[in-house]
C-alpha cells in the first residue's frame, strides 16, 4: 500500500519511506494524476499541465517516459494505465490524505458529540503540512488547490464552532485572531472571532450570604489571606468539628477577598455529613462545568472526562472554590481546579489522604474573649449585664458558633442570661449538658435540645418531620404536605423555626444546618411513631407527584398524558421550569424512596413527569438514574406501561447521547410492551422516538418506515399533537433524501395539523423545518419567511434556546444572500442565547 500526499509538498511513501518522484515535470505529472484519482486523464490535459501550456511537437513521446519512469518509481505498473487517450491512476481507500481529510470531516459532521466531532476536525487537520501540492503551480493544480484550500477553512470553521459549543471562548478567540489576519476575506472566521469575543467565560458568582454579626476568628483570616499570595500552596483545608464554624469563617472570607478572583467564585455544599446521600465528585463536576459555560451536550459523561475539562477550563484563571462539607479526601479529589486558582475545603475529616500541596488550618473552638465579642454582637448589654451568666453560657456551648448563635436567639422573650443558663441547666441530663472540657458536638445537642422543648407543638412537629424531607432545602408547599397542614400554617410554624435560628429562609425556600436536620431525624425517630412517619413520607410522595406533574403540563401543555385536575397553577413554563430546578434533588431521592416503599405505580410515573425537564436541561445522569429505578418498579410491579414509558424515555435519554444501540434496543423493548397494551397513542411517540434515532445515524429510510407507523398510530389515537411531529419528522426524513416535493407536502401538512390545534409549539417546529428546505433549494426569500415566523413563536412563548437555532440558520441565509451585517447580528443574538442558556434541546421528542 502507498501513501500519496498532496496536502503540502506532493510526497509518495511506501512502508513509510519516501519514494524518490524525480525533478518538477515528474511530480507535476502525479500531481495532476493525484488531483483526478481513479479518473481518466486526457493526454493533452496531461502535456499541457506539465508544460506549463507549452508542450511542443514532441510531447506525447516524452509524456511517456515520464509515465514509465513513474510506474517505476511507484513500483506498481499496474497503477498507472491508459485506455482511449487518456491515463488512469489508481488509488486505493485510505491512500491519498485529501482523501482521508474528507472522510474525517465528513464523521465530524455526522456526530452530536462536539467532543467527539472537535478530536475528528483536529485529526483532519493535522493531515495538512503547507499549501496543497506545494511548489508546483500549473493552474489545473493552483484551481484544485483552491478547492481543497476552501474544504480546510469551512473545516477550521466547523471545528471553531464545536470548540465554542465545548465553552472554550478564550482558545477560540486566541487561535482566530491569527486565522482572520491571514483570511481577512473570510467573514464566517471573522463571526467566530466576534462571538468568541462576546461569548466571555462565564463568571459565576455562587457564594451564599455571609453570616450576621461574624466576629473574631481574625488568625484564621489572616491565615487564609496567605492564600492569595503567588506561591501559596492552591489548596486549604479547613478542617475542625462540628458546629466550630468552618463554613461561616470560609465564606466570610471570600465575600472579603472575591475581587482578588476576577473570574469569579463557585461554591458547593458537598453534604459530606448530611443525613441523606453526599453529592458525588461527577455530579459536583457536571454542575461547575455548567457553571462555566460548558453547554448541557459538551458536559463529558466520564468522571475523569469532566475532571479533565474543568482542570481545562480553570487553566490560567483566577477562581475561588469553595468545597464545603466534604466528607473524605477521595469526594474532592477530582474537583480540584488548575493551580492558579484557590480552593478552600471544610471537612469535620482531617483529610489527610488528600496529596499535593495543601495547607491545613485546623479550626478549635472560639477563644473566650472572642466567645463573649459573639454574644455581645448577637445580645448587646445583656451580655454585660450579667459577666458570670454570660461566661457560664459560653461553656454550656463549648464555645461553639452555632450553640452561641442558636442559644442568644433563644433568649428573645426572656429575664436575663441567667434564666437561660439555669434552663440549660436544669432537666437535661440525659443530654449531657457538658463543661467546657466535654464533648462539644453534644453541647450542641443541649443547646439544640433546649431550643426546640421552647417551640410551640406543631412548629416541634413540622421541626421532627422536616428531617424525612431528601432535600436541602424545601419550600412551604412541601412541608405542608409533609405534615398535612394547610399552607398558611405551615408558614407561620416556619417563621417560629427562623425566629429560634432553627431554620433559614432565602427566596421562598427554607433550609437547615446538616447538624439540625440530623437532629430532627434522631427526633422523628423517636418521638413519632413509625405509621405516623409512614403516612408523613406517603403524602410528600404524592405531592411531589401530583405537583411533578402539574409542572410537566405548564413546561409543554399540548404534551400528551393522564388527564387530573390540576393542584398547583404554574403562571407559564419559566416558573414550572424553575420549581423542577429547586425540586431537582428531592424529586431524584423520591423516585428512589418511592420504590423502595413499594409505591411503584408512584416511582415510575413520577420519572416520567420528570423526564420533561431533564430533557429540557439535558441531565442526563438524574434522567437516566430515576428512570431506571422507575423501569425496576414498574417490573416488580408488573406494569407492561409503566415499563414501556420507562423503555421510551430511557431510548430518548441515550439517543441523546448519542448511544444509539442502547436506544435502539430500550425503543424496540418499549414497541413491544405497546404491542401487548394496544396504546396507540404511546406506541406512536415511541416510534416517533425510535425514527429519530434511526434518522440520526443515518438509517433515513427505516426512519420513514417509523414514522409512516407512527403518523397511521397518531391518527387512530386523534393525537394531533403527534400527528403534526410525524408529518414533520417525516418532511424533514424526506429533505435529506433529496425528494423536495414530498418533503414540502408532509411539512404543509404538519403546519396545517399544528395550526387547527392552536400548538404554536409544534408549528415553530414545521416553520423552521419547511424554512431548511427552501434554503436548500436556494430559495432564500422563502426560508427567511419561514424561519422569522418560527422565531417569532419562540420569542411569543419564551423558548429562547429554539430561539438561538433560528437564528443560526437566518444567519446563514443572509449571508448567503450577501446581507452580512444582518448575518452578523443574528450570529450574536444567537451567541448571546446560547451563553444565557447552558442545555440543549433535540426537535422531535
Amino acid at each position: 500500500m502507498l501513501e500519496f500526499g498532496v496536502l503540502g509538498q506532493l510526497d509518495v511513501r511506501a512502508g513509510g519511506r519516501r519514494v524518490p518522484l524525480g525533478g518538477r515535470l515528474r511530480r507535476t505529472l502525479l500531481a495532476v494524476l493525484l488531483s483526478r484519482a481513479n479518473e481518466p486523464v486526457p493526454v493533452d490535459l496531461l502535456a499541457d499541465a506539465v508544460w506549463d501550456g507549452e508542450p511542443g511537437d514532441r510531447a506525447a513521446p516524452k509524456l511517456q517516459l515520464h509515465v514509465h519512469r513513474l510506474r517505476q518509481a511507484l513500483g506498481s505498473p499496474g497503477r498507472l494505465t491508459f485506455a482511449n487517450g487518456a491515463y488512469r491512476l489508481t488509488v486505493l481507500p485510505g491512500e491519498l490524505d485529501a482523501e482521508r481529510f474528507d472522510t474525517l470531516v465528513g464523521d465530524a459532521t455526522g456526530t452530536g458529540d462536539p467532543d467527539r466531532r472537535v478530536a475528528l476536525l483536529r485529526d483532519a487537520l493535522a493531515l495538512w503540512r503547507g499549501a496543497p501540492f506545494g511548489d508546483l503551480d500549473a493552474p489545473l493544480l493552483t484551481a484544485c488547490a483552491r478547492r481543497l484550500e476552501g474544504r480546510r477553512l469551512l473545516a477550521l470553521e466547523d471545528l471553531y464552532q464545536a470548540e465554542l459549543a465545548r465553552g472554550r471562548h478564550e482558545l477560540v478567540a486566541a487561535e482566530l485572531t491569527t486565522l482572520t489576519r491571514e483570511h481577512p476575506g473570510r467573514e464566517r472566521l471573522h463571526q467566530l472571532l466576534r462571538i468568541a469575543q462576546h461569548r466571555t467565560p462565564a463568571v459565576p458568582a455562587q457564594l451564599p450570604p455571609a453570616v450576621r454579626g461574624f466576629t473574631g476568628r481574625t488568625g484564621p483570616l489572616t491565615t487564609l489571606d496567605d492564600l492569595l499570595a503567588d506561591d501559596a500552596p492552591p489548596v486549604c483545608a479547613l478542617v475542625g468539628t462540628a458546629g466550630v464554624g468552618k463554613t461561616s469563617l470560609a465564606v466570610r472570607w471570600a465575600h472579603r477577598v472575591s475581587k482578588h478572583f476576577p473570574d469569579g467564585q463557585l461554591y458547593l455544599d458537598l453534604r459530606g455529613y448530611d443525613p441523606r446521600a453526599p453529592v458525588t465528585p461527577a455530579d459536583a463536576l457536571g454542575g461547575f462545568l455548567r457553571s462555566l459555560g460548558v453547554d448541557g451536550p459538551s458536559v463529558p459523561q466520564s468522571l475523569a472526562e469532566r475532571a479533565a475539562r474543568f482542570a481545562e477550563l480553570t487553566g490560567n484563571r483566577r477562581l475561588l472554590l469553595i468545597l464545603d462539607n466534604a466528607r473524605t479526601a477521595e469526594q474532592v479529589r477530582h474537583l480540584l481546579p488548575s493551580p492558579s486558582c484557590r480552593t478552600v475545603i471544610t471537612s469535620r475529616d482531617a483529610l489527610t489522604d488528600l496529596t499535593g500541596p495543601v495547607r491545613r488550618l485546623d479550626l478549635g473552638r472560639l477563644p473566650d474573649d472572642e466567645a463573649g465579642q459573639l454574644l455581645r454582637t448577637l445580645l448587646g448589654t445583656r451580655a454585660d449585664a450579667s459577666p458570670r451568666a454570660t461566661t457560664a453560657l459560653i461553656e454550656r456551648c463549648a464555645r461553639l458558633p452555632l450553640a452561641l448563635r442558636i442559644a442568644a436567639e433563644s433568649l428573645h422573650g426572656r429575664d436575663s442570661v441567667a434564666d437561660l443558663v439555669a434552663q440549660l441547666a436544669d432537666g437535661h441530663d440525659s443530654l449531657d449538658v457538658l463543661d467546657a472540657g466535654g464533648d462539644p458536638q453534644a453541647a450542641v445537642r443541649a443547646v439544640f435540645s433546649w431550643s426546640y422543648e421552647q417551640l410551640p407543638g406543631p412548629a416541634r412537629r413540622l421541626f421532627r418531620l422536616w428531617g424525612l424531607h431528601p432535600g436541602r432545602d424545601a419550600e412551604a408547599e412541601a412541608l405542608a404536605a409533609l405534615c398535612g397542614t394547610d399552607v398558611a400554617e405551615t408558614r407561620a410554624h416556619l417563621d417560629v423555626l427562623v425566629r429560634a435560628h432553627l431554620a433559614e429562609e432565602d427566596l421562598g425556600r427554607y433550609r437547615t444546618h446538616d447538624l439540625l436536620r440530623a437532629y430532627a431525624l434522631e427526633l422523628t425517630r423517636v418521638e413519632d411513631s413509625p405509621a405516623d412517619r409512614s403516612h408523613a413520607t406517603d403524602r410528600l410522595l404524592d405531592w411531589t407527584l401530583t405537583t411533578a406533574h402539574d409542572a410537566r403540563q405548564a413546561l409543554d401543555p399540548h404534551a400528551a398524558g393522564p388527564a387530573a385536575p390540576a393542584t398547583r397553577v404554574f403562571t407559564g413554563s419559566a416558573e414550572a421550569l424553575h420549581w423542577f430546578t429547586d425540586e431537582q434533588a428531592a424529586i431524584r431521592a423520591a423516585v428512589r424512596t418511592a420504590a423502595d416503599r413499594g409505591r411503584h405505580d408512584l416511582a415510575w410515573r413520577l420519572a416520567s413527569s420528570f423526564r420533561a425537564y431533564c430533557y429540557l436541561t439535558k441531565h442526563w445522569d438524574d434522567w437516566i438514574a430515576t428512570h431506571r429505578i422507575g423501569l425496576s418498579a414498574a417490573t416488580a410491579a408488573g406494569d407492561r406501561h409503566g415499563q414501556a414509558d420507562m423503555h421510551n424515555g430511557l431510548g430518548v435519554a441515550h439517543s441523546d447521547r448519542d448511544e444509539h444501540t442502547a436506544a435502539i434496543e430500550h425503543h424496540l423493548a418499549a414497541a413491544e410492551h405497546y404491542r401487548t397494551l394496544d396504546v396507540p397513542r404511546g406506541a406512536a411517540w415511541n416510534l416517533n422516538n425510535l425514527g429519530v434515532t434511526y434518522h440520526d445515524i443515518g438509517r433515513v429510510t427505516e426512519a420513514v418506515d417509523c414514522y409512516g407507523k407512527a403518523l397511521e398510530l397518531f391518527r387512530r389515537a386523534g393525537d394531533s399533537r403527534g400527528e403534526g411531529f410525524a408529518l414533520n419528522n417525516l418532511g424533514d426524513a424526506y429533505r435529506d433524501l433529496g425528494d423536495v416535493a414530498s418533503a414540502t407536502d408532509r411539512l404543509r401538512q404538519a403546519l396545517e395539523v399544528h395550526q387547527r390545534a392552536g400548538d404554536r409549539d409544534g408549528q415553530r417546529f414545521a416553520l423552521r423545518t419547511l424554512g431548511d428546505v427552501h434554503r436548500d433549494t436556494g430559495a432564500h426569500g422563502e426560508a427567511l419567511r419561514h424561519y422569522r415566523r418560527s422565531l417569532a413563536i419562540c420569542q411569543d412563548i419564551g423558548d429562547r434556546w429554539h430561539a438561538a437555532t433560528v437564528y443560526t440558520r437566518l444567519g446563514a441565509v443572509l449571508e448567503a444572500l450577501g446581507r452580512t451585517a444582518a448575518a452578523v447580528n443574528c450570529d450574536r443574538r444567537a451567541a448571546a442565547l446560547r451563553n444565557e442558556f447552558s442545555d440543549h434541546l433535540v426537535d422531535g421528542r
